[in-house]
């Protein structure tokens, strides 16, 4: 193979076959110390047999200073990346094609999962915020219902309060009347009294005839009355001796004067009235 290095063209070509004019050819531009390969052309046919990267080694070869006596060799021209010292083939319409649809499917498919890790990535934030904004509306709420209920305890207090307030006002108010109502009846009684000891009085002004005051003497003086008993809390007659005294043996006691036996003038009142009243 014959390698042809054109300086004005900034080019390196190689003869492949003499009976043919086809040739592989390398382009390059020089930038400062660094080389920068544009583009490689090799024939369909001869692809696959290293002759671009064989290319790529006689520009590098051909592009170095020679040995110098004084100093130790060095490169002429350095590559401008190290990573990537050989240039890619480029490529043929059906692999071009072929590279195209795979990247299309390559970059889809990076942009489904970006889209899924920005979504993921947004519902996790969001998720916080509705978690944070859940609970604070839960601290709210939690206030809320212990303002409630102290209101509500409150307020029981209040009607607790009043209704025992008014149950000690009913209560002094039923003592009150229970009171009135006590005293007033004991001044009636008081008053009953004091008129039966009135009407007492006034019958026992008949118990002795005026008229006849000789024979109300002479009887008196004749009477035998055995006042010699007592009585107990239950209203029974004792003798000294313990002797219970029914009321049919009292008029053995005491002797009834024939004037006790005559009617006495007393006003009777109908049936069912009091005998308290006037």
């Amino acid at each position: 193979m014959n390698v042809i290095h054109d300086r004005a063209n900034q080019k390196f070509k190689i003869e492949l076959d003499k009976s043919s004019s086809e040739k592989a050819y390398l382009t390059y531009e020089l930038e400062g110390n660094a080389i920068d390969f544009q583009h490689t052309f090799v024939p369909s046919k001869y692809r696959g047999q290293g002759i671009a990267e064989k290319l790529v080694q006689m520009t590098t070869i051909r592009l170095k200073l020679p040995a110098n006596l004084y100093r130790p060799w060095k490169p002429l021209y350095h590559q401008r990346s190290k990573k990537q010292k050989d240039p890619p083939a480029p490529y043929t319409p059906l692999e071009q094609q072929i590279y195209d649809h795979a990247k299309i499917k390559f970059d889809q498919r990076v942009h489904i999962l970006r889209s899924i890790f920005a979504q993921e990535r947004q519902s996790l934030s969001t998720k916080s915020r509705f978690a944070q904004l859940q609970l604070k509306a839960e601290e709210q709420e939690f206030k809320q219902l212990i303002t409630m209920v102290k209101q509500e305890n409150e307020r029981l207090l209040t009607m607790r309060r009043s209704d025992e307030r008014f149950e000690l006002e009913e209560e002094e108010r039923i003592r009150s009347r229970v009171l009135n109502m006590l005293s007033e009846k004991q001044f009636r009684e008081h008053l009953n009294i004091e008129d039966e000891v009135k009407q007492i009085k006034n019958e026992s002004r008949a118990w002795v005839n005026p008229n006849d005051l000789s024979r109300e003497i002479e009887r008196m003086l004749n009477e035998k009355h055995d006042y010699n008993f007592s009585i107990d809390l239950t209203g029974t007659k004792r003798t000294q001796t313990g002797k219970e005294i029914s009321d049919e043996n009292q008029s053995n006691l005491v002797t009834i004067s024939p004037f006790e036996l005559e009617p006495k003038n007393v006003s009777r009142k109908p049936p069912g009235a009091s005998k308290y009243e006037e």
